[in-house]
């Protein structure tokens, strides 16, 4: 007798015959469909459509000049959690100039060729009413003949070489080198530098037309910029090229080829430097009401510098009354030093407690507001002057060693180096660490620089704008003056030689200055060529913005539709000191190389020197002959006499009402107090032991 089959087995055939219908649907499927291979420049798409109503698309891939991705299984994206997710591509719009891909979910990658089709550019369109916040994350592999290099460490740029037809790849922040090539990720906020980016190649959100989906509605959404590339003339240098595009000749290895001819000259950064002080002191002699203490002393600087001696001309009134108000400022031309002193020294006291507070607990802040105020003398000379030695040591610690954590904005990198510039060139001595470290500062404040059309821009905050609109850039003038002016000393110390020596004497410090070093070499031959004209140019585009009076805007935004300026002014009295190299000018000299530890001054000299002596020591001013000059040195040790004009002088507290001069010293404080009318430019003081 015959048993029966068990159940299961009756769903064997039924198995195979689904098998088979599905196998036939797939054939089917695939005779009916076709494989679309469009490009459009280095742009080329390739993927497969199917046929009938649907079109369905799959098996996607994008190459970009040897660079290529593939999307078959959806485009890859990440939120601000690290969940990951895969999109697919709805469909693929073809366009004059590239491809748009079209997300299922809303948004989409659009890909442009560019520069008469020998560039690119990668754009992510974000649906704003999406539920969740996905971002793709792109990885492209690079075929064997592709070279890539960063440009410089701190710069989001790339060169790329592809059998000597050469590349210059920028992004936002956004792209790295991985394993199979680069990684292209859309989850960093949209920084300044695409202003740059977006000069260079003509980078923009879509407009028109073009802002309309395919149902007919407007869409509703944020551009994120990725990369662009734009090729790279022959012999050019890349950094040179995204800052002034042009093209250089980098073969002779000197420096000059990083010039660029787009940068302006020393001569042309003068030149308009002049014209601004000039509108200065012509706005305050026409409107003395509009002066103060500092304008004041802006005015007889300009007027000894100019060779006129100490002339405040319609001022003078101004002068008289900021010598009765203990200004700090006009104590070196008037008869105020005692009080100015006093009333200066009581504020010290203050700003002494709070920066040490402040390079305690948050040293990234005390850069930033080092860089955004316009308080004169500035940080170092300030805390030089102060005469606190543990604070100078805590200062040159801690600033010699920072890290990109503590110099998490913009603010806080140009406060590093204009800082550092500022230990490098006048207390190397003092800030031997913090001084080092300026060539690192100078790459970290590369990476903030823009170029938007003409002009080259430090962007203090970028990001959208408050409405949610388009990326824009905010500019503090006052801190671009400071970078720029740090860049062409920087440049002017490179040439001298005073990076290499410093390097020199700080290349057994320790593990600390093994970046630094390793850094400075790498900078070295850029800055010589490079800095100085960068600085150049972007003095004269700050000063662009000046009106008739030489103020600037507090603030700059830079957006789509152009540049806007704040209502708030930052007044010519408060610009110059930062723009000025003016040594009539009161500043912070530093004696200790010559004299010993702790000696400084607070002069308008135009030149300070100083002497070890047998029988003691000597200090010499130049200034005007004919003139009057009024100095503070601290730090100076108990003396037994004191000789002026070559003769032997005896102190007196009432040395400001002598006509020919006369000192005082205030030996609880080391404090010494005179005045000189110079007979001649040199006056010499001499200190016996």
């Amino acid at each position: 007798m015959k048993s029966k089959l068990p159940k299961r087995y009756y769903f064997i055939p039924l198995i195979y015959i689904v098998l088979i219908i599905g196998f036939i649907n797939l054939h089917l499927q695939d005779i009916g469909g076709r494989v679309i291979t469009e490009s459009v420049g280095p742009v080329m798409v390739r993927y497969r459509q199917d046929s009938g109503l649907g079109q369905q698309i799959s098996r996607i891939t994008v190459s970009l000049g040897g660079l290529s991705t593939d999307l078959s299984a959806g485009v890859p994206v990440e939120d601000a959690t690290g969940r990951s997710d895969r999109i697919p591509i709805r469909s693929v719009r073809t366009s004059g100039n590239g491809f748009v891909l079209i997300l299922s979910r809303g948004g989409r990658l659009e890909l442009i060729a560019k520069d008469g089709f020998s560039g690119y550019s990668v754009l992510y369109h974000k649906d704003a009413e999406g539920d969740d916040d996905f971002r793709p994350v792109l990885t492209f592999s690079a075929s064997p003949e592709i070279d890539i290099r960063p440009v410089q460490r701190s710069m989001p740029l790339f060169e790329i070489d592809r059998d000597g037809s050469r590349l210059l790849l920028a992004h936002n922040n956004s792209l790295t080198q991985v394993d199979a090539g680069l990684q292209l990720r859309f989850d960093k906020p949209d920084r300044g530098l695409m202003v740059s980016l977006s000069a260079l190649t003509g980078v923009s959100a879509l407009t028109g037309d073009e802002t309309i989906d395919e149902s007919g509605d407007e869409a509703t959404e944020a551009v994120l910029h990725g990369m662009c590339a734009v090729p790279l003339p022959e012999g050019s240098n890349p950094l040179a090229y995204w800052f002034f595009e042009d093209a250089g000749d980098s073969s002779s290895g000197s420096g000059e080829e990083l010039s660029g001819g787009g940068a302006a000259s020393l001569e042309m950064a003068e030149d308009r430097l002049g014209q601004v002080v000039d509108d200065m002191l012509r706005f305050w002699q026409s409107s003395p009401g509009q002066a103060d203490g500092r304008a004041a002393t802006v005015t007889a600087a300009e007027s000894l510098a100019r060779g006129a001696g100490v002339d405040f001309g319609a001022l003078q009134s101004v002068a008289d009354e900021a010598a009765e108000d203990a200004s700090w400022y006009t104590a070196t031309f008037e008869d105020n030093m005692l009080d100015a002193e006093q009333a200066y020294f009581q504020r010290e006291r203050q700003f002494v407690r709070e920066t040490g507070r402040q390079i305690s607990e948050n040293p990234g802040q005390l850069l930033s507001g080092a860089v955004r105020t316009a308080d004169y003398p500035g940080l170092l000379s300030a805390v030089v002057f102060a005469g606190d030695q543990e604070l100078e040591a805590e200062l040159d610690r801690v600033l010699g060693d920072v890290d990109a954590q503590v110099l998490n904005n913009s603010t806080a990198a140009a406060g590093l180096f204009v800082t550092a510039v500022e230990a490098l060139d006048s207390f190397p001595e003092r800030f031997p660490a913090l001084a080092a470290s300026a060539a690192y500062g100078y790459e970290q404040v590369l990476a903030n620089i823009s170029r938007v059309d003409s002009q080259l821009l430090y962007h203090s905050f970028s990001g959208s704008s408050p409405a949610g609109g388009e990326a824009q850039l905010v500019v503090d003038p006052l801190v671009q003056i400071k970078v720029a002016r740090a860049l062409q000393k920087y440049a002017q110390l490179q040439a001298e030689g005073a990076v290499e020596a410093l390097g020199a004497g700080q290349s057994n410090e320790g593990p600390s200055n093994d970046r630094q070093s390793n850094e400075r070499q790498s900078n070295d031959r850029i800055a010589a060529g490079f800095a100085g004209r960068l600085g150049n140019s972007m003095l004269i585009s700050a000063l662009s913005f000046a009106d008739e009076s030489g103020a600037l805007p507090a603030e700059i935004t830079v957006s789509a539709e152009g540049f806007s300026s704040s209502d708030s002014r930052i007044t010519p009295s408060r610009l110059y000191p930062f723009l000025s190299e003016n040594n009539y000018f009161p500043r912070v000299v530093s004696l200790q190389k010559e004299l010993g530890p702790n000696v400084r001054v607070w002069t308008s000299a135009r030149a300070v020197g100083a002497v070890q002596r047998a029988d003691g020591f000597e200090i010499t001013f130049d200034f005007a002959a004919g003139e009057t000059h009024y100095v503070i040195i601290r730090g100076l040790e108990p003396f037994s006499g004191m000789e002026m004009y070559g003769q032997p002088w005896n102190g007196d507290r009432r040395f400001q009402t002598y006509d020919v001069g006369g000192w005082y010293y205030e030996q609880e404080r080391g404090v010494f107090f005179v005045k000189l009318r110079h007979r001649t430019n040199i006056e010499r003081l001499l200190f016996l032991s």
